[in-house]
């Protein structure tokens, strides 16, 4: 017990080392790999990005991704899978944009949208 939490201690990376780089970072993936909270990863997020979900996105990218939902008009989370995925986002970023997702079932084709 004693000893196996010694290695693992030793060999968990340090989380402070990250470097933010990507314009979207998923920070469930980065918890995990490191080992640690996704609060302890939200509270490396540098000046320059936004928490949105279990995404660190940098504020200009955000800035476009919320452009580019609201052109959609979304009534469906379907209406805007294609921008999320080209930001390499999660539906998760939509409710710091003031969306909210209606699930009418198990698929996110007809889930609904409502802003505000």
């Amino acid at each position: 017990g004693e000893i196996v939490k010694k290695i693992n201690q030793h060999l968990r990376r340090d989380i402070r080392e990250v470097e933010f780089k990507e314009d979207a970072i998923n920070l469930k993936e980065l918890s995990d790999a490191y080992g640690v909270s996704i609060t302890e990863v939200a509270a490396l997020i540098p000046e320059d990005y936004i928490l949105a979900g279990n995404h660190a996105v940098k504020k200009d990218v955000f800035e476009r991704i919320r452009t580019e939902v609201e052109h959609a008009s979304p009534e469906k989370l379907s209406d805007v899978v294609l921008i999320l995925e080209k930001y390499k986002v999660g539906h998760d970023v939509l409710s710091a944009m003031g969306y909210r997702i209606v699930w009418t079932g198990l698929s996110a084709e007809d889930a609904l949208l409502t802003k505000g």
